[in-house]
């Protein structure tokens, strides 16, 4: 019975030594940097010159740092319910040989958290089998951690007038070791504006708010060009704000920025800034349309018709315009807009207001109107032309009678005051004799004195064109429009092109040349103050014309 304790005895003392003869190292494939994966390499060595037997590898993992179920090499999974602590078995080991064990680990956010906390990152393996067991611990690996910060915001305190926009820079910096594969960026801000960035991929965005995703497209534009945001590499991010309510509306807007990355659905670290924009009045005052009516007696009554068209001229505006109503009546005799005549560029729903059938049995229409629920802010002149036919049935026959229809148009412009905000225009077409003015043209010298032809004029020299027109009706027309054309010989250069005439400025001003002369087209709304009225346009003479 001795004799058989003493063989056990050697037997568990033969084992014993034979595994804590073993030794362990631990090595990566990559430096250890947090949201990223890399390789672990275990190596056990058998000392010995006796074979290992089968053992369970136990490795405990360093705080934040998991095992990639199903990477391992050279050993096999026996337990992974904890990937912090993931058990393997391993095989048996010849003596004097070396058994290399290669798994995939990933660090996620925890790990930055122990590192905060100044807690060495090590890992421990215990490598047992049924009669003993050996633990190891690695040396402290250095783990890799980026910081990502807003350095700064150009214009943090920006004045944007209502309806327009501004380009704000944000610069991102990496500040710490560490490399990420993607970042985020968030803005989020009242609904008054709207943002555009000039980089990344848009993942999120609505009235409160937009997020991106920065990421490789973007980093090889910065720094070593590489597709890693690297330590101390920085990324601009442009953005266009646009402010898109009423400064009555609202007077301030905060933006509250976030830059921030993570793995896991978890946010590892961020950094957050703040920036503001005051909203300015845009000074968008006064009426933004204008009617030009031209008419067409048809040369024939009973019955007939006659094309007529009115422009509606939209000067650019920075507010939008609101309900707006243009509408064609034909109050006068028995005509009437003749039914699906109407043509509107550009296309727009066509209403016929208090159809009939006339004496000729033309369907016709005593008025239509065209509703437009809103016009954004437009930096340019837009034309909406109507053209439609007038129906005639009159007993007349062919002799020619006067020609006469409404146009109007209203509408309310947004973001004005009380005075500013509602606006209504009627113009009235008739077909009567146009005005017969008695006018001149004279031209003068710096010193308002009038050259008399030949004019011998010289390069460089200064004076005025002299308009002037004389007709009673000219104070008596209220309501009315005159037009007026001048026709200028080139080499005279405009040094003002205001055209102010009877005090008023015209609401048309429309240039072109004929081959010679300079050709402009104005419109002035009558009544002027007085019956006499001129126009002086400075000049000078370009000889090289």
């Amino acid at each position: 019975m001795n004799k058989h304790y003493t063989i056990l005895v050697l037997i568990w003392t033969f084992v014993s030594m034979n595994v804590k003869a073993q030794s362990i190292s631990f090595s990566i494939g990559d430096e250890l940097s947090i949201c990223q994966q890399t390789s672990l390499n275990i190596n056990i060595k058998n000392t010995t010159d006796v074979e290992l037997k089968p053992s369970e590898l136990t490795i405990k993992m360093p705080c934040g740092t998991t095992y990639i179920t199903g990477s391992v090499t050279a050993a096999v999974e026996k337990s992974v319910n904890d990937p912090s602590l993931p058990v393997f078995t391993v095989e048996k080991i010849p003596k004097q040989a070396n058994l290399t064990i290669k798994m995939q680990i990933k660090l996620n956010c925890e790990a930055l958290k122990c590192l905060d906390a100044q807690q060495s990152p090590v890992f421990e393996a215990v490598l047992a089998n049924s009669t003993t067991t050996l633990n190891y611990t690695s040396q402290s690996f250095n783990v890799q951690s980026p910081n990502l910060v807003i350095t700064s915001i150009d214009n943090v305190y920006e004045e944007i007038p209502s309806f327009a926009s501004r380009i704000r820079t944000i610069n991102i910096r990496n500040s710490r070791t560490g490399k990420l594969a993607y970042c985020t960026f968030r803005h989020e801000y009242d609904q008054s504006i709207d943002v555009k960035p000039d980089v990344g991929t848009i993942i999120a965005k609505n009235t409160k708010y937009i997020e991106i995703r920065l990421d490789s497209a973007d980093f090889v534009k910065i720094g070593n060009k590489d597709k890693w945001f690297d330590f101390n590499e920085s990324i601009n991010i442009n953005e266009l704000i646009y402010v898109s309510v009423c400064y009555y509306d609202f007077q301030f807007v905060r933006s509250d920025y976030t830059i921030s990355w993570g793995c896991e659905n978890s946010i590892c670290q961020k950094d957050e800034a703040i920036a503001n924009i005051r909203i300015l009045n845009n000074d968008d005052k006064g009426d933004k349309l204008f009617i030009y009516p031209e008419g067409v007696d048809p040369d024939c009554y009973l019955p007939g018709t006659s094309t007529q068209q009115a422009i509606f001229t939209k000067s650019p505006h920075r507010n939008a315009l609101t309900n707006m109503t243009l509408k064609i009546s034909q109050p006068y005799f028995d005509r009437g807009i003749v039914v699906n005549s109407v043509i509107v560029d550009p296309s727009v729903n066509i209403v016929y207001h208090e159809k009939f059938i006339n004496e000729c049995g033309q369907e016709v229409a005593k008025y239509m109107t065209i509703y437009i629920d809103r016009v954004s802010p437009e930096n340019s002149r837009k034309d909406i032309k109507v053209t439609w036919e007038t129906g005639f049935c009159e007993i007349s026959h062919c002799e020619t009678a006067q020609n006469a229809w409404l146009a109007s148009y209203e509408y309310r412009k947004e973001c004005a005051h009380e005075d500013d905000s509602y606006y209504y225009k009627e113009v009235k077409y008739k077909s009567e004799k146009l005005f017969a003015f008695n006018g001149a043209v004279n031209v003068m010298d710096e010193n308002r004195q009038v050259l008399s032809p030949p004019l011998g004029m010289t390069n460089n020299q200064k004076g005025f064109i002299l308009f002037t027109y004389d007709d009673a009706r000219l104070t008596t027309s209220n309501g009315d429009t005159l037009f007026l054309t001048l026709s200028i010989p080139f080499g005279f250069e405009l040094a003002d092109k205001s055209f102010i005439l009877g005090g008023k400025s015209p609401v048309l001003v429309a240039e072109s040349t004929d081959g010679r002369n300079q050709i402009f087209k104005l419109a002035y709304i009558l009544p002027f103050d007085s019956k006499l009225n001129k126009i002086e346009v400075p000049f000078y003479i370009d000889a090289q014309m």
